[in-house]
């Protein structure tokens, strides 16, 4: 179930990831652009922009500062499985489907190019060319028509999928639960990777499931649930060394990891990660 409208993804990403509320909030970097910024301390270099008004005034060269308006390329790949079927709150397609359009939409605002790939194993789609709205509404449309039951999306031919797609280094967001390992060196060796990880907090607590009649989305089969402490245990054991793998592959390759829970607040996160990642590319 999708739990909300396209409408209320683009009046929360308008609220929360621009400048008060209208407009679109700059890059944190200093750039050629146009809009004044600050006046800032002269380091040496490029003359254009000094400011002789305040360097007479203060006794120490100033500078104009503008902000960069460079453009950015981007691109989102989503792991449409059936494993995001799964929530509590919401489902984690849900969230994935409001993070995504936000993105979409956030980030062609910005002036960035925007594309998507929603990528299984046995279907994918590549969505480009688009701009603005229309670029966020095809996006949350697709995704919301989307029947991922009995689909799988393995990280590793969605990483190779991308790669083969891409012509330009890129700042790609990569939107999965990532409850496997796979390379992702040559993913990351070229572009800026951020990765945001959803999950719900049943997948890492399963115990608390029991009692329950739970469905396989892969298979649409039903189960009881009775999750003996042993099974507990090795499948805890599991799920942290996967995690593990992905914390320390972040750190290795510089990419930035975010986790997230069906819970969460996504836009503190995204906001961040959408600066940090055009800042870096």
């Amino acid at each position: 179930m999708i739990d909300i409208s396209f409408e209320e993804i683009i009046y929360k990403s308008r609220k929360k990831l621009f400048s008060f509320g209208y407009g679109v909030e700059n890059s944190p970097l200093y750039g050629d652009g146009e809009e004044f910024a600050e006046i800032g301390e002269y380091s040496g270099g490029d003359v254009r922009h000094l400011n002789y008004k305040a360097t007479a005034k203060s006794g120490t060269p100033k500078i104009n500062l503008y902000h960069d308006k460079r453009r950015v390329d981007v691109t989102i790949l989503y792991t449409a499985s059936a494993s995001m079927l799964g929530g509590d709150v919401r489902s984690k397609h849900s969230l994935a489907i409001e993070i995504i359009t936000s993105l979409s939409y956030s980030a062609d605002n910005r002036g960035d190019r925007v594309s998507a790939l929603i990528y299984s194993d046995d279907d994918s789609q590549y969505i480009s060319g688009y701009k603005g709205d229309k670029l966020a509404k095809i996006v949350y449309d697709r995704l919301k028509n989307i029947n991922l039951y009995g689909k799988r999306a393995t990280l590793k031919k969605a990483f190779d999928e991308v790669s083969a797609i891409l012509k330009k280094r890129s700042l790609i967001f990569v939107i999965s639960d990532f409850f496997e390992i796979a390379d992702i060196e040559m993913l990351s060796y070229k572009n800026e990777v951020i990765l945001i990880q959803i999950r719900e907090e049943a997948e890492e607590y399963p115990a608390s499931l029991n009692g329950n009649i739970l469905i396989n989305p892969f298979d649409n089969s039903s189960i009881y649930s009775n999750i003996d402490k042993s099974m507990l245990k090795r499948y805890q054991n599991e799920l942290r060394a996967i995690d593990r793998f992905w914390q320390e592959k972040a750190k290795q390759e510089d990419i930035i990891f975010a986790p997230l829970y069906t819970s969460s607040n996504p836009y503190p996160i995204l906001k961040k990660a959408l600066e940090l990642g055009r800042y870096r590319v």
